[in-house]
């Protein structure tokens, strides 16, 4: 009895885990096709959030943008690449968050190096105690 409970406790886990994991990946892969609204430089996207976050909202959210600027840092994260591009003010970065599906071995990430990315604008966070501003972008891929 034990062991059938067990069984079947571990068939619903892994139904659940490829489920979510299909979901997932067409969420990816419809980012990957989906035409960009807006093909922008990091500056203006920068400005015009910081400017007026709920217009840029409603221009930018939830949104295939490809956005192009320059390499401030990159960071190894579990699933793949966090890519900082910046408009030269370090407190002000538009972070993208690369799969590594989405990377090939040539590719180098130097700092100041111009990058191309399309990915899913997440938002805007503005920390006023830090005077941090950053957008996220979310399910990205190179362009160039």
């Amino acid at each position: 009895m034990r062991n059938s409970i067990l069984l079947i406790g571990l068939i619903v886990l892994l139904t659940i885990s490829s489920l979510w994991f299909f979901l997932l990946n067409q969420e990816a892969k419809k980012t990957l096709n989906d035409d960009p609204g807006f093909k922008i430089e990091t500056a203006i996207l920068l400005r015009e959030y910081s400017e007026d976050k709920e217009t840029a909202n409603r221009k930018y959210l939830d949104k295939t943008i490809i956005v192009k600027g320059e390499i401030n840092s990159c960071i190894a994260v579990p699933h793949g690449l966090n890519i900082e591009l910046t408009a030269g003010n370090d407190l002000e970065t538009i972070t993208c968050s690369v799969d590594y599906a989405q990377l090939n071995n040539k590719q180098n990430f130097i700092k100041g190096r111009k990058i191309e990315l399309k990915g899913r604008c997440g938002g805007y966070l503005y920390e006023e105690n830090l005077g941090l501003r950053n957008i996220r972008l979310t399910q990205c891929s190179i362009i160039n």
